[in-house]
């Protein structure tokens, strides 16, 4: 998750998002990383509704790239 983490803040500075994560070993658990704490609490929620394995899900917002900046 964390490299997740860093690819969003490099890609697009501004965005916001959160990223839920179901292990598949051990404790079965549900983890969260993001920068909004609302999108973060989303993806651990339907992450943990979805229960399945090694599954990612993440919820971005505000996330536009300007047409400009891609010469």
């Amino acid at each position: 998750m964390e490299d997740l983490y860093e690819i969003m803040v490099g890609a697009v500075p501004g965005a916001k998002f959160g990223i839920g994560f179901c292990e598949a070993s051990g404790h079965c658990m549900v983890r969260g990383e993001g920068n909004d704490g609302a999108l973060k609490d989303l993806a651990m929620k339907t992450a943990y509704r979805i229960g399945a394995g090694h599954t990612f899900i993440m919820f971005i917002k505000d996330a536009f790239l300007s047409t400009c900046s891609m010469r």
